[in-house]
């Protein structure tokens, strides 16, 4: 900003449509990509990850699960990409 001198930073993220999430009992869900960064925040809670590292396993996770799946992504699927993520 000219008047204030603050810096200003912008991110870009795609937005992947149609993801589908297949629950166990049978029930289809939206695909949440911040539902999923929650889930690993929660994972990695005590553990020494920085914001930018959990936003790298989760696109990672994302990129390996809709590489294996068509629009419809099992959740066992996505909790064990985010298991062989965090592995790492």
């Amino acid at each position: 900003c000219l008047e204030c001198n603050h810096r200003f930073t912008t991110t870009e993220v795609l937005v992947r449509e149609g993801l589908v999430v297949l629950k166990h009992d049978g029930r289809r869900e939206d695909f949440d990509r911040e539902k999923l960064q929650r889930a690993v925040r929660v994972a990695c809670h005590k553990r020494p990850i920085d914001a930018e590292q959990l936003a790298m396993i989760v696109d990672d996770v994302i990129d390996i699960v809709e590489a294996q799946h068509d629009g419809e992504i099992p959740s066992d699927a996505i909790g064990d990409a985010v298991m062989q993520r965090l592995r790492k």
